[in-house]
């Protein structure tokens, strides 16, 4: 459990510290005033439960839906 737990919380982690250093550099959309905890959890999920829908349709095109979300929060 506390395994699982603790990679649960580092994947967070990276994906926080990835989403400020974009947000810093200017590459996500300023006019969405992002919450990055929000949005980190928010991304967290999608990547999780992408992951089980593939399990139901081997079909699924994991990283469209994934780049999809990316596109909606880059500035232009």
């Amino acid at each position: 459990h506390e395994y699982v737990v603790g990679l649960a919380r580092r994947f967070r982690a990276h994906l926080r510290a990835d989403l400020a250093a974009e947000q810093a550099a200017g590459r996500l959309r300023a006019d969405l005033d992002l919450d990055l905890d929000l949005t980190t959890t928010r991304l967290a999920c999608l990547i999780e439960g992408v992951q089980s829908e593939w399990l139901l349709d081997r079909d699924l095109d994991m990283a469209a839906v994934i780049r999809s979300f990316a596109q909606e929060l880059r500035a232009d």
